[in-house]
């Protein structure tokens, strides 16, 4: 077995701009754009955590 100095894979190509992946971006704006959307704070946010 040869050892090569790089990485254990061949890299596919750009996996964020996956089919998938612009979908999902996809139905996001949407969601933005109908307003199904909640806004808080981080502040807000850490309190619901606790």
């Amino acid at each position: 077995m040869a050892r090569e100095n790089g990485i254990p894979f061949k890299p596919t190509g750009d996996p964020f701009s996956s089919e998938r992946n612009l979908a999902a971006l996809g139905r996001s704006i949407a969601q933005l754009d109908s307003g199904q959307t909640v806004t808080k704070t981080l502040h807000e946010v850490g309190n619901v955590a606790e």
